[in-house]
């Protein structure tokens, strides 16, 4: 059996939503605003995805039954981070991290499925679909300033 940390994958993509929404009820946020909502939806993530209790053992049912207990997290702060309407000199920037971060959180439901139903080779095209997309997240995240919703580093 081939353990892939999916706890700690699913972990670095921990940090933002999907697309932003055009019918939110907010008004438009200045840059500072949406920087600081962000990165508090994503530190209020951090310490969510923290309290997760471990898998009880090496069973990949367990690490499968922890990861989409994560994963079920992350769509949530998504979902709370989408309702933010961007910085209009901003906008376009924003709506391509959340892009990459909604490819980073389906490849990680992907690779999930696949080591639930035992498909390791699928898993690991999944993780490296979500690692790609974490990378390009993270990178836009940073050009963003919200760093409090970039990948941890391992370490």
């Amino acid at each position: 059996m081939i353990r892939l940390r999916v706890p700690a994958a699913l972990l670095m993509v921990a940090w933002a939503p999907i697309v932003v929404a055009g019918c939110s009820t907010d008004q438009s946020l200045s840059a500072l605003e949406y920087r600081a909502r962000a990165q508090h939806e994503c530190r209020q993530l951090r310490r969510r995805t923290a309290a997760v209790a471990p898998p009880a053992s090496n069973a990949t049912s367990e690490f499968v039954r922890v990861g989409r207990r994560t994963l079920t997290l992350q769509r949530a702060a998504l979902g709370r981070i989408q309702t933010l309407d961007a910085p209009s000199a901003q906008e376009r920037t924003v709506g391509r991290w959340l892009d990459r971060v909604d490819a980073a959180l389906d490849a990680s439901a992907a690779s999930l499925q696949a080591q639930s139903d035992g498909d390791l080779a699928a898993a690991r095209s999944a993780n490296a679909r979500g690692a790609a997309a974490t990378v390009r997240a993270d990178g836009l995240a940073r050009s963003l300033g919200i760093e409090a919703c970039v990948s941890p580093t391992p370490g």
